[in-house]
C-alpha cells in the first residue's frame, strides 16, 4: 500500500475510518501526522481508529523512531485528546482499551491512574504496569491516595512499580507493606525496598528481619494463580 492512497481516502468521510486504519499498518512516519490530526479532530470512532493505529505504527518502527513518535505525540498532547484516552479505559473494546493504556503511559499521564487501576485484569496487567512506572516519581503519591481501595494484587503490583520507579518517596508504603496481611505484598515491598537501596529502606529491612518482630518467621507465599 503506498502512503498517497490512504491519504487520499482521509479526504472523504465515508472512508475516513478505513484510510487511518491503513496508514496504521504502513510502518511509514510520514503516516504519524496524519494519524494524529485524526486523533485531534475526528469524531470518538476516528479517534478509536486512530489511537490503534499510532499503537500498531509504534510496533513497527525502529527504536529511534518510537522515540520520535512519542515526541510528536507529546507536541499535540492536550486536555481534549487526554480525556479521549481516560474514557477509553472503560472501553469494551480490548483494542482501544489497550491502545489507550499504551499512548497515556507514554504521555505519564497521573490522571489516568485511578482508571487504570479499575480497568486492571489479567490481560491489560503488564501494560498498566509499563505505564505507571513510565510516570516515574510523578506516580507514586496519586498511587499512595488509591492504597486504600485497593484489592491484595493491586497492593502487590504498586510495591512492584514503587521498586521499579526506585524513588525515596516510596520508603514509607513500602515499610508499610512490610506487615501487610497478604504475604504476596511482603515480599514484593522487600524486593522493592532492597532495589530502592535508601537508609530507611535498609532499616525497614532489617526491623523486619529482627527476631524480636512478630510474624517474623512467615513463608514465602506460594505464586498466585
Amino acid at each position: 500500500i503506498h502512503l498517497e492512497k490512504p491519504l487520499s481516502f482521509r479526504e472523504k468521510k465515508m472512508l475516513e475510518r478505513a484510510a487511518v486504519e491503513a496508514l496504521g499498518h504502513l510502518g511509514d512516519f510520514r503516516a504519524v501526522n496524519p494519524v494524529l490530526q485524526a486523533l485531534r479532530q475526528g469524531g470518538r470512532k476516528i479517534k478509536d481508529v486512530a489511537s490503534v493505529s499510532l499503537v500498531e505504527l509504534y510496533n513497527r518502527f525502529s527504536q529511534d523512531q518510537k522515540t520520535k513518535l512519542i515526541c510528536r505525540i507529546r507536541e499535540v498532547y492536550g486536555k481534549d485528546i487526554s480525556i479521549y484516552l481516560i474514557s477509553s479505559l472503560e472501553d469494551e473494546n480490548e483494542q482501544i482499551k489497550m491502545a489507550a493504556i499504551k499512548i497515556l503511559g507514554w504521555m505519564a499521564e497521573t490522571k489516568a491512574i485511578k482508571g487504570l487501576l479499575k480497568c486492571f485484569d489479567d490481560q491489560t496487567q503488564d501494560e498498566i504496569i509499563v505505564a505507571l512506572v513510565n510516570m516515574k516519581g510523578e506516580a507514586i503519591e496519586p498511587l499512595m491516595t488509591e492504597l486504600p481501595k485497593v484489592s491484595d494484587r493491586l497492593r502487590e503490583v504498586i510495591a512492584r512499580v514503587f521498586g521499579e520507579i526506585g524513588d525515596r518517596k516510596a520508603v514509607g508504603s513500602l515499610a508499610h507493606f512490610l506487615s501487610d496481611p497478604d504475604g504476596h505484598v511482603r515480599q514484593a515491598a522487600s524486593i522493592a525496598l532492597g532495589k530502592i537501596k535508601d537508609p530507611l529502606a535498609i532499616r525497614s529491612l532489617l526491623q523486619e528481619a529482627s527476631p524480636a518482630r512478630p510474624g517474623r518467621n512467615w513463608r514465602p507465599p506460594c505464586r498466585r494463580r
